[in-house]
């Protein structure tokens, strides 16, 4: 009887041991990002709390698809963790590598698994276990976590133009996209497109969920779509937001969101005089009004500056010429550029341009040490010249 109670108590205290064991142990899988390649799903912390008698350990990762079959069965290399946070993800994967993989079903993942590359579209359901071994002992589950990936079972497509913050004097422009693909689905894609208007303080991703559609085409079969009538007249001035969304039988994939501006030559908003208007890397849909040929710019510089770094300026006509460079700044102390916000006055006048129309518009090009090139368009009103007041 002594012996039956004595090999109960040990057992019992040997399964406490083990749980105390594992208690400090914990493993927490990141929610892999869309559409993930197979390397992409090894990331994930593993805790240790405090020293133990484990020595050696690993991960194990199995891959069930959607109805829990298991597909793959993958574990690192055995590593040696102190206490404390162990973090892994694409940075160092190489400290997991190499992976021994077990397949059961081949067809499906093995070029993606051996690739570390995109996995066949499905939903897989993740089950991570961190493995430890004591010196006189077998591997054991420490821990564990379970998680779920999903892999588009299509490619979206993608806008190409007009690009992204576009101004677009054309009426009628030709929106065109790249083709949506699949790798498990055949048949005919169609594509619908979606066209807002943009309000002021709203984001593109904004207006396209929440404001009412300008326009909409629906089953389109090619990549592109003339925007004639009776398609609603683009308004001069206004912002549009679009997106396309592609279908093949009852699955669908939507571009990212994109806006443009319309504005013909008489555009009808303007940036004060006295304003100090920034520079932009595309065109917007105003002007700024140049009041007796006087500039005022403001150019931001996101980085440091070689000392003593200027700007170089140059002046367009409407059509595009060039009919004036290397313009001056009225005071020298601003020509020096600082990192942060500068604020310059050009003086159109004193440096020869004899620009006089107050009808037609002009456009400035910023280009900094780098070569990187900001734009402004701009209108010229000389004194006593009366228009109507400018809105922003």
């Amino acid at each position: 009887m002594k012996k039956l109670r004595y090999g109960l108590t040990a057992a019992v205290c040997l399964l406490l041991v083990s749980f105390a064991a594992r208690a400090q142990y914990t493993l927490t899988a990141l929610a892999p990002p869309p559409n993930p390649t197979f390397n992409d799903l090894w990331h994930f912390t593993v805790v240790r709390g405090a020293s133990d008698s484990y020595t050696q350990f690993y991960i194990s990762l199995r891959i069930f698809n959607e109805t829990n079959q298991l597909k793959v069965k993958s574990n690192t290399v055995t590593l040696s963790l102190t206490v404390g946070s162990h973090y892994y993800n694409l940075t160092n994967l190489t400290g997991l590598q190499p992976f021994t993989t077990s397949y059961y079903d081949a067809a499906l993942l093995q070029d993606a698994v051996n690739s570390g590359g995109q996995l066949p579209p499905g939903t897989y359901n993740l089950s991570y276990t961190l493995y430890g071994k004591a010196p006189d002992g077998d591997f054991m589950p420490l821990a564990e976590e379970n998680t779920q990936a999903v892999v588009d079972v299509m490619w979206p497509p993608v806008l190409i133009w007009p690009e992204d913050g576009d101004t677009i004097p054309d009426p009628n422009p030709s929106l065109i996209w790249t083709p949506a693909y699949s790798s498990s689905y055949t048949g005919s894609i169609f594509y619908l497109l979606n066209i807002v208007e943009k309000l002021p303080g709203q984001s593109k991703e904004q207006a396209i969920k929440s404001n009412a559609l300008f326009h909409s085409k629906r089953d389109l079969p090619n990549t592109f779509y003339p925007y004639v009538a009776p398609a609603p007249a683009l308004q001069s001035g206004k912002t549009y937001v679009w997106q396309v969304t592609a279908t093949i039988g009852s699955i669908t994939a939507t571009s990212q969101v994109w806006e443009f501006v319309y504005a013909t030559s008489n555009d009808p908003f303007s940036y004060p005089a006295n304003l100090y208007t920034p520079v932009t890397e595309k065109l917007d849909g105003g002007y700024h009004l140049a009041k007796n040929r006087i500039l005022k710019i403001k150019y931001t510089e996101e980085y440091d500056v070689p000392n003593n770094s200027v700007l170089q300026y140059n002046i367009y006509d409407k059509d595009g010429i060039k009919i004036r460079s290397s313009l001056p700044p009225m005071n020298s102390q601003s020509a020096v550029i600082k990192k942060g916000d500068n604020f310059i006055t050009l003086s159109l006048g004193t440096s020869g341009l004899n620009l006089t129309s107050t009808d037609d518009f002009y456009i400035l090009e910023v280009m900094n040490h780098k070569n990187e090139k900001w734009y402004l368009r701009f209108r010229i009103i000389l004194s006593g010249f009366i228009i109507d007041s400018p809105t922003q």
